[in-house]
């Protein structure tokens, strides 16, 4: 068992906390084509299929790597103040480039190294179509709320 897991010991038996599976991300109804945008073409994720059932209502999920992220939708939609994933970066300018490409304002960053990071927000994440928070976001270490 990897040493950074979780185990737990009581009357019903033992269990250990490997990892995280996937976080799910609000997002306001029809904006599944912003989402699709933004992970799947700019950070080039890959959109998985949802169970039938799920489908049914609306949302999207996608992979890359070891992460996965689940948006679903939520009407009335509020966008979350706080709530954010964290990101570790390998190639960190190399994903604000991207990111300004994109059109996401970036001033660049000064380094390329594993990096812990903050996602920048989507517009469909937010339920905006600009957003306060910028590439630079990704140079700074999260804060935990």
């Amino acid at each position: 068992m990897p040493e950074s897991s979780l185990r737990a010991t009581g009357s019903a038996g033992s269990f250990a906390l490997l990892a995280i599976h996937h976080v799910q991300l609000a997002i306001p109804p029809d904006g599944e084509p912003q989402s699709r945008s933004f992970w799947s073409e700019v950070l080039g994720m890959r959109e998985l299929d949802k169970p039938p059932v799920l489908a049914a209502r609306g949302g999207c999920w996608f992979r890359g790597g070891d992460l996965e992220v689940h948006l679903g939708v939520e009407e009335p939609f509020a966008p979350a103040r706080k709530a954010h994933p964290g990101l570790r970066v390998d190639g960190l300018q190399a994903l604000a480039d991207r990111l300004e490409q994109a059109g996401y304002q970036s001033p660049g960053t000064a380094s390329s190294r594993a990096t812990t990071a903050s996602t920048a927000p989507t517009p469909s994440a937010t339920g905006s179509s600009s957003s306060s928070r910028t590439a630079a976001d990704l140079q700074r270490q999260p804060q935990h709320c």
